[in-house]
């Protein structure tokens, strides 16, 4: 049995209110995942994101960060929402393509 973190990755242009594509990511643990995060936003704002469950406490699954980005074709800028949500995957075989 395998298991490994699956993240999925939604950059979401705020100021138009559409999402501009999503990504999977897998990692073997959740200090990798964490230290990818790390790396590719940086101190960029952040605030926790959580799901509801039936009973108890919502459960953290992930990470909002905030950026200010740039549109490649026109001077203008917009401000992107990326939502990172962690889930851990249990497979029979090894799947830690990216």
């Amino acid at each position: 049995m395998y298991e490994y973190i699956e993240t999925e990755i939604q950059y979401i242009n705020d100021s138009q209110k559409c999402t501009q594509w999503k990504e999977t990511k897998t990692f073997k643990t959740v200090e990798e995942a964490k230290t990818w995060c790390k790396d590719e936003f940086g101190k960029h704002k952040r605030t926790n994101m959580y799901i509801d469950r039936r009973i108890g406490e919502p459960l953290h699954c992930g990470y909002v960060y905030s950026r200010r980005q740039r549109y490649d074709d026109i001077n203008k800028t917009y401000f992107q929402s990326i939502w990172i949500s962690f889930e851990t995957v249990k497979r029979e075989t090894a799947n830690l393509a990216n």
